[in-house]
């Protein structure tokens, strides 16, 4: 049986991947086992990823919420809306957990012309440009363009601001090309399936419209309130999460407790 990714080519459908999904989202191997029996009786041939996915998340949901919400974190990460920029606000904590010292949104000179970078970020005497791309829609790929421009600014840039590194990050996948090209000009990458998730996860920094409890606008004042991680949900006061959540702020932060203790 084979699965048709969203750029149109096709694999082999593979339950131990589905496995090892679900134990990393926090069920049991039996539970796991049995979420892979479920998801191979209703796909079929040429099934495509976004309704395998979908699947997958409903038959996870039955053994647990909060594993459900943690294998969202892709589309959780895509939620992070508009123009990319709560993207860069939650990339910015995330760093800073990791005991970065992080500024956002900066104007800096380069040779030739000045460029708007998203993050600086400082640690162990480096100073690092950090260029954050968003994609709404998670089952697309960074592409090599999104390298290129990141290692020009970087070029253009590192002699003026002593740069002593460029990291492109992103909440997708990254292309071959654009992976190679990374490579070659010493640009770090840390996107999706590329040590993004990984940080996320060891110190389950989930992000906020990880919770099955953000609706509508509520992710726009969450980040108002200086909210974007589930770490802050569970700090906050009852004050600031009915601001947020309204009358619905209890369940979003059992959500949030239930995801940090599986």
């Amino acid at each position: 049986m084979l699965v048709k990714k969203a750029d149109g080519s096709l694999e082999d459908f593979d339950g131990k991947k589905i496995i090892k999904t679900c134990l990393r989202a926090g069920l049991g191997k039996e539970e796991s086992e049995i979420v892979v029996q479920h998801v191979t009786s209703k796909a079929y041939d040429k099934i495509p990823t976004n309704v395998l996915l979908k699947i997958i998340l409903k038959e996870i949901r039955k053994h647990s919420k909060p594993a459900s919400m943690k294998y969202n974190l892709r589309a959780s990460l895509a939620a992070l809306s508009p123009e990319g920029v709560f993207f860069e606000l939650y990339i910015k904590k995330l760093l800073e957990e990791y005991g970065y010292k992080v500024r956002h949104a900066q104007i800096v000179k380069g040779n030739c012309s000045e460029h708007e970078i998203d993050l600086i970020a400082e640690k162990d005497g480096k100073k690092t440009m950090v260029e954050c791309k968003h994609h709404r829609n998670h089952h697309n790929f960074a592409g090599l363009g999104e390298a290129m421009v990141t290692w020009a600014a970087f070029e253009d840039a590192k002699n003026k601001n002593n740069f002593s590194e460029a990291w492109l990050v992103c909440n997708t996948k990254i292309s071959a090309h654009a992976a190679k090209y990374a490579q070659c000009k010493n640009v770090r990458l840390l996107c999706w399936g590329n040590k993004l998730n990984d940080m996320i996860e060891k110190r389950k920094l989930y992000p906020v419209t990880i919770l099955e409890s953000m609706k509508g606008n509520s992710v726009e004042k969450a980040f108002d309130c200086g909210i974007a991680t589930i770490k802050d949900v569970i700090k906050s006061d009852p004050d600031t999460l009915r601001k947020i959540f309204g009358e619905n702020y209890r369940k979003a932060l059992e959500e949030a407790n239930a995801v940090t203790a599986s």
